[in-house]
């Protein structure tokens, strides 16, 4: 009995070691000149970082790939991973539970093992722009992370998230990391944002803190200010040709406040464009049965789309 004690104890210790071994080796895996947050303000657990690693590892010599294509690649890996129960309200979850505790500190998390659609765009463009930069390391992962999800790639509290996809989309192509490509059947839209602000309830932290939601309303009106094309449901079928795989696109839809309700990556099948995304109704990670356009026929709160090239600079 004492015997088999001590082979517990000898192997939690040995997975101690190798978890500090981990973290040592992603902390130096990141330049000293590139680190801009410390660890303690990045969550991660040891399953979700084995994962990345392993991912990385096995596409690390395919860097010679499209940005796009190495990403729709790589997502393709996910499949099957699972949606998290929390869905974000702004997807169409419900608010969540009032524990009397808010904390109001934005922290980087990693996860892998559970993805919404924004966190499964978010990490597929982070591991392919890793994969590219010839450095394909957690440390680096980290570093494109960030550089996707916050506004002007860098995590300076809860108003920094690009919490509206429109305006993800909008930041990254400021910065070079997207396009927006041209398409011939694409029409105006303007957007009116307010679905966060006008639903403080909802967010703990925008119901507990003015000025954040102060900064949060000044974004929204920022957001609204500008003009985009979109492409209605109708007329995707008729443009197809002009997308790539790999393409990002955020669904346009009629909810008021919001700009977008759902995004994923198009995929080609058979010659058609389908759409890869963690879906909220398989509450995992799926590729479409249908074409986008038949698809998205079926859907009365999504009016059309906006596409997003993904570039490497």
């Amino acid at each position: 009995m004492r015997g088999r004690f001590v082979n517990i104890y000898i192997h939690i210790m040995i997975k101690q070691i190798a978890v500090l071994f981990f973290i040592v080796l992603f902390s130096l895996s990141i330049p000293a000149q590139n680190r801009t947050l410390a660890s303690s303000q990045i969550v991660y657990t040891e399953q979700d970082s084995l994962l990345l690693v392993k991912l990385l590892n096995e596409f690390k010599e395919r860097g010679n790939l499209r940005t796009g294509k190495l990403m729709a690649e790589m997502g393709k890996k996910l499949l099957g991973n699972p949606y998290p129960d929390n869905i974000p309200i702004t997807l169409g979850g419900k608010p969540p539970a009032d524990t009397g505790v808010i904390n109001t500190e934005e922290k980087l998390i990693v996860e892998f093992r559970t993805l919404d659609c924004v966190t499964f765009v978010e990490n597929c463009l982070a591991m392919a722009r890793t994969v590219k930069s010839g450095n394909p390391t957690f440390g680096q992962f980290i570093i494109e992370l960030e550089k996707n999800r916050y506004r002007g790639g860098k995590m300076d509290g809860y108003a920094s998230r690009l919490h509206y996809f429109s305006d993800w989309i909008f930041d990254n192509t400021q910065r070079g990391l997207l396009s927006l490509p041209k398409v011939k059947c694409d029409q105006p839209i303007k957007f009116n944002i307010h679905f966060m602000t006008s639903r403080p309830d909802n967010y703990p932290v925008l119901k507990s803190n003015s000025e954040i939601r102060s900064q949060i309303a000044s974004i929204e009106k920022t957001i609204s200010d500008r003009r985009w094309r979109y492409i209605k449901n109708e007329d995707i079928a008729g443009c197809e040709d002009e997308f790539q795989e790999g393409d990002i696109v955020g669904l346009v839809t009629n909810v008021r406040g919001l700009d977008m309700i759902h995004a994923g990556i198009l995929v080609r099948l058979n010659g058609r464009i389908h759409l890869l995304h963690a879906s909220t109704t398989h509450k995992r990670v799926v590729i479409t049965h249908a074409p986008l356009s038949d698809y998205l026929s079926t859907k009365k709160t999504i009016t059309g789309m906006i596409a997003a090239r993904p570039e490497l600079k």
